[in-house]
């Protein structure tokens, strides 16, 4: 079963040539480590991506689909949206929305 949150967009006017990317990132993961160098440390993560889309912008405004990991905590979520030229990979616009 695939769960999927449906992010809207809405942009003040349309770049050329440009990508929408979207990072659903999670805060406060952590991992307790069994083996290797860092054997019984507990291990902290912030902003871990979890679910990632790139999609061409075609209209101002629209609708994009993002996998949910079924482990993902929406609580700790949040999302992080940019704007970016797929040519000269330049960062037109960038948002980020607490869920």
């Amino acid at each position: 079963e695939s769960n999927q949150l449906e992010i809207e967009y809405n942009l003040s006017k349309l770049p050329e040539d440009a990508v929408l990317n979207l990072a659903l990132v999670e805060r406060g993961l952590v991992q307790n480590i069994g083996r290797g160098e860092n054997s019984g440390m507990e291990l902290h993560h912030e902003n871990v991506v979890r679910s990632f889309s790139s999609s061409e912008l075609r209209k101002q405004a629209g609708r994009v689909a993002l996998e949910l990991p079924s482990s993902v905590n929406l609580d700790n979520c949040s999302i992080i949206g940019y704007v970016q030229n797929e040519d000269s990979m330049e960062i037109l616009a960038a948002s980020r929305v607490e869920l």
